[in-house]
């Protein structure tokens, strides 16, 4: 087995045992007017926070031979927002499956993880998808309470006005980031609008 691969999956096994944290909702301030009293707080009821540990302040949109972008950048609650993971070189490579996603917004200066499963991280398995070149994942989401419930995810609290991104941590092949990001990801950043 590759040490990439043990290295993935040694990570997959640290994120099974992460913690579950949520947030508050903050009543429509943006993150760059946030109040210094919004708080993370714990997810509702039984579900589990998606936290991969990703907390960079600047994630690429593009490494590790692929590319994320998504239709639109500025977005009210309840609109449509497509996301495509694409493979940018002209030869196949790998990623992890398409639940290998997690919705972040940005509070207080920190990007924290808003969605969280009742059924935890199943799909956040080791397995390899191949992607030929151009190919890749597509994400419909919906951005209300129900909009990621394809996945079987769903908001920890209500998604107020804010900066938010959609990041992919499925990457398995070494990125050019490697010495600044734990696990080569890709974000793609939008803003929900009152």
């Amino acid at each position: 087995m590759s040490n990439r691969l043990l290295a993935v999956i040694g990570l997959l096994a640290v994120v099974t045992t992460a913690g579950c944290l949520g947030l508050v909702d903050s009543g429509g301030s943006s993150p760059t007017d946030s109040p210094a009293t919004e708080r993370i707080a714990d997810c509702a009821g039984d579900l589990e926070r998606l936290d991969v540990g990703v907390t960079a302040s600047s994630l690429p949109q593009q490494d590790a031979n692929f590319t994320i972008e998504a239709n639109g950048t500025t977005l009210q609650r309840g609109d449509s927002l497509e996301i495509a993971l694409r493979n940018v070189d002209d030869e196949s490579h790998g990623t992890g499956t398409e639940r290998m996603f997690v919705l972040q917004r940005h509070v207080d200066g920190k990007w924290q993880t808003v969605l969280g499963a009742q059924e935890g991280r199943t799909g956040w398995n080791a397995t390899l998808v191949t992607h030929d070149p151009g190919t890749g994942y597509t994400w419909n989401v919906r951005l209300a309470d129900d909009g990621f419930s394809e996945w079987g995810y769903e908001p920890c609290t209500s998604m107020p006005p804010g900066e938010y991104r959609f990041v992919y941590h499925g990457l398995v092949e070494p990125g050019t980031y490697d010495d600044e990001i734990p696990d080569p990801s890709v974000a793609v950043e939008f803003t929900i609008v009152p």
